[in-house]
């Protein structure tokens, strides 16, 4: 199976490309600490929203060039059990419309709707994860996210 992992720790990100049983070539972490700052300044607004989503495109369209077609993209379920939790059943993956739709109640959030009434954590960690994942899907193609256990 061919695969991109993708992988956030301390406000960063990376891919590693594996191909089969072998592992291939790592994309270099992007530091995301700017943007991650930006979310955690206040109540989220759809201002700051579009900000960090923006700051988000600059450091990850580098990133996807040097990506290969037609692989899965893979997430580890520790790094990403907070935003993914429920999406989809156990073993499946989840599907781009599952996060378009957590990105939405978001934004419902970030427009002035309480955050109680909203399936999605507004912390800042949370946040930027969620939009990340938002942003690799939608500009590398991605239709699924799988996730592995570790």
């Amino acid at each position: 199976m061919n695969t991109i992992e993708l992988h956030m720790a301390d406000s960063a990100f990376s891919f590693r490309v594996l191909s089969g049983t072998r592992t291939g070539q790592r994309i270099p972490v992007r530091s995301l600490a700017g943007v991650h700052s930006l979310l955690a300044q206040g109540p989220l607004t759809a201002a700051t929203v579009e900000a960090g989503i923006a700051a988000i495109e600059d450091l990850l369209m580098p990133a996807l060039r040097a990506l290969p077609d037609g692989y899965d993209l893979v997430v580890a379920a520790a790094e990403w059990s907070d935003i993914l939790r429920g999406l989809a059943g156990a073993g499946e993956p989840v599907p781009v419309a599952a996060i378009e739709t957590q990105f939405n109640h978001l934004a419902d959030v970030a427009s002035g709707s309480p955050a109680r009434l909203q399936p999605v954590s507004t912390a800042p960690l949370s946040v930027l994860k969620l939009l990340l994942l938002r942003e690799v899907m939608h500009h590398g193609g991605f239709a699924t996210v799988a996730i592995r256990a570790d």
